[in-house]
């Protein structure tokens, strides 16, 4: 009977420590900081790879649209100076499951705009689309028109 109880209890704990921690499911405000990490100290390609990687799926099927927004991001940072930071402009969701988070981010001689959008299913938040733009001062100077006031 011991033994018995024994054995159990060792085949509970191991299957218990077998399970995924709840520490490794990361939100999104994580991945972003994650993300704009890897940015600063390792460059744009080894983060915009590391952030799709949320989204195995994306990440298989689109690599040429990931390598395509890695030249254009190359591109334009390369006029707009060196980077110096981030802030977060707004975070904007549908229900709990779908958010998206725009960021400022700023460089030596003009800001851009960072866009995420994340999806969660089986409480994993997966990125599903990646966007950037200049666009901010133009947006900035449409809101700031007498008729939005």
């Amino acid at each position: 009977m011991n033994k018995t109880r024994f054995i159990f209890i060792f085949i509970v704990l191991s299957l218990s420590s077998c399970k995924e921690e709840p520490f490794t499911i990361k939100e999104p405000f994580t991945i972003i900081n994650d993300f704009f990490y890897t940015y600063k100290n390792e460059g744009s390609e080894k983060a915009l790879s590391e952030i799709f990687q949320t989204n195995s799926q994306l990440f298989k099927e689109s690599r040429n649209k990931i390598d395509e927004v890695l030249n254009k991001l190359n591109n334009i940072t390369s006029v707009v100076g060196k980077y110096h930071g981030f802030e977060l402009i707004c975070e904007k969701g549908i229900g709990s499951s779908l958010k998206q988070y725009s960021y400022l981010v700023k460089y030596e001689y003009q800001p851009l705009r960072f866009r995420f959008t994340f999806y969660k299913i089986n409480d994993n938040w997966k990125l599903i689309s990646f966007r950037f733009d200049d666009d901010l001062v133009e947006e900035l100077s449409e809101a700031s028109k007498v008729y939005f006031l």
